[in-house]
């Protein structure tokens, strides 16, 4: 099935298709699609709202504030490492404030997510490389069972804390 994908901000059709032979996947493409100048304005929006220039730490944010879809959080994640260039130290957050605690928030229909003030530069990078492959909710260093990995062996990504909520 061949189709052309049309932008879920500005209702841009594109003039090209997409062909995919997963179901699946095609419809979570199609879903969460945006045109080059909408993910342009969207990246802006980000760093505004989330990204703190001075540190380039992201900005603690409250559940209220939570992002609302994967293709964000995923955009978040990327913008973060692009502004922490290799500094394979940095963490997300301000560690000595909020060290273990949670740092943003993420809704999912109705399943809420918190990602960890202390999760590193390494963490995010294997997160990403692992993006296309579908989270699992996995037992935590203390036994309960809230810990997200998007590892295939679906072991647990070494300083990546994000967590499901109950």
């Amino acid at each position: 099935m061949s189709v052309p994908p049309v932008c879920n901000v500005c209702d841009k059709e594109e003039d090209f298709l997409v062909n995919m032979g997963n179901l699946k996947k095609l419809m979570e493409y199609l879903n969460n699609y945006k045109c080059k100048e909408c993910e342009i304005m969207e990246t802006k929006l980000i760093i505004e709202k989330f990204i703190d220039t001075q540190t380039n730490n992201i900005r603690k944010k409250d559940k209220s504030e939570s992002i609302n879809s994967k293709t964000n959080f995923y955009q978040l994640l990327k913008v973060w490492k692009f502004y922490n260039k290799e500094n394979f130290d940095a963490k997300i957050g301000h560690v000595t404030k909020y060290k273990g605690q949670p740092l943003i928030y993420l809704k999912l229909y109705d399943s809420y997510y918190h990602l960890n003030a202390d999760t590193s530069y390494r963490g995010i990078e294997n997160f990403l490389e692992n993006r296309e492959n579908d989270w699992q909710i996995i037992l935590n260093a203390v036994g309960n069972r809230n810990l997200v990995t998007n590892r295939l062996d679906g072991k647990a990504i070494k300083h990546f804390y994000l967590y499901k909520l109950k």
